[in-house]
């Protein structure tokens, strides 16, 4: 049984072309979740922030984890999110 309150089970992570992110659990459910405050950005290491109401999941990503355009991609969009003038 899928608990909303829970990040057990994360089965994938979808980013829309509206910027918004959903969590997908492995029972099939979806919720929506939230930019985190606290993202950092780096040639060899990105933190992704998401949160669900008041609990935060962070997502450690290396280039060795991703598909190189993946990687390229996700920098390229926190980026722009941190920097929203650039």
């Amino acid at each position: 049984m899928h608990n909303p309150n829970s990040f057990d089970n994360i089965e994938q992570l979808i980013l829309d072309v509206n910027d918004t992110w959903s969590i997908r659990y492995s029972d099939g459910k979806q919720d929506r979740a939230d930019y985190g405050k606290y993202q950092f950005v780096h040639d060899r290491l990105t933190v992704l922030s998401l949160k669900r109401g008041k609990k935060h999941l962070f997502f450690v990503y290396t280039p060795e984890i991703l598909a190189t355009d993946d990687f390229r991609r996700l920098r390229v969009r926190l980026i722009h999110r941190l920097q929203p003038n650039a």
